[in-house]
């Protein structure tokens, strides 16, 4: 996932939560699905934006990179010290009953506040006009989130009792998302899966894409980035501190240009349990077919 939209993430948490009784915030965070460089990326950057949000605040804020599943689950249950987990969608739903019996606030993670809604588009040259014709084609693959192909594999198994990777061709990985929309465009791959906001914006860029692309199929609007969790013993004392200061007009205008990108690509919203059961629906049911 690309490395502002985590430290944006991050941040936002950061203002709408709370802090223990000794005025400390402290976030276990997951990014085992990003690549070792892109790790040591976000780590680096954390550090830095972090050490100027606590200039400012009367306490500090603490990230801990914690990639081990069950030790992430384990640490937010004990509450030893975690107050707020960010992990995946497929993590939620393996340690739902735990998550859910600890938790008092939560909150998704997307490009604009909402549940993602998947396309599976494809080249008009493909003849790919359902689920059923992708056997031995190319598919355009987004190496940054196997959200997407999770999606796609879903669909194959419920239709064939087989994974993709036994019914196309050929996968080609990008690590861009427009990039699974223009390698599709351009013939290079026969279809994809991309989000619904990056296919219209690019449509809105350029019509011609229309043209020469379809969209085959489309996902409900349910899926999301990341998910964020608040441990229910966690206070809110400091809440109204740390929003005056990330909307601080000088503390705005130092980061502009991240407000710019939050404003255009990524941004967070509290929910409920009840807004994930259609999510939770999914993994059961994708759980049951891959086995």
């Amino acid at each position: 996932m690309n490395l502002l939209k985590y430290l944006i993430f991050i941040i936002f948490i950061s203002i709408s939560l709370n802090a223990n009784i000794k005025k400390d915030i402290h976030i276990g965070l997951s990014i085992k699905k990003s690549n070792s460089i892109a790790q040591s990326k976000i780590k680096s950057v954390i550090n830095r934006f972090i050490l100027e949000i606590n200039k400012s605040f009367d306490g500090n804020i603490y990230f801990e990179i914690i990639n081990d599943e069950k030790k992430l689950i384990n640490k937010f249950k004990e509450f030893k010290y975690l107050n707020i987990i960010i992990t995946y969608p497929d993590s939620y739903f393996r340690n739902k009953e735990v998550i859910q019996k600890n938790t008092s606030d939560v909150s998704l993670y997307s490009n604009n506040a909402e549940f993602i809604q998947y396309y599976l588009i494809a080249n008009k040259k493909s003849k790919i006009k359902n689920i059923n014709d992708i056997k031995n084609k190319r598919f355009e693959i987004y190496e940054n989130d196997d959200k997407y192909n999770i999606w796609l594999d879903y669909l194959t198994r419920k239709e064939f009792n087989l994974s993709y990777k036994k019914l196309i061709s050929e996968e080609n990985f990008t690590n861009k998302e427009n990039m699974l929309v223009l390698n599709t465009y351009f013939n290079k791959s026969d279809f994809t899966v991309v989000s619904k906001n990056t296919y219209e914006d690019m449509l809105i860029l350029n019509p011609s894409l229309k043209y020469k692309l379809q969209v085959i199929k489309k996902s409900k609007p349910i899926y999301v980035d990341m998910l964020s969790f608040v441990h229910i013993n966690t206070p809110r004392k400091t809440a109204k501190k740390i929003e005056e200061i990330f909307f601080d007009k000088l503390f705005q205008k130092k980061f502009n240009y991240l407000f710019n990108v939050i404003n255009n690509t990524s941004a967070t919203k509290r929910i409920t349990f009840e807004d994930l059961k259609e999510l939770e629906e999914f993994y059961y049911e994708y759980s049951k077919l891959k086995q």
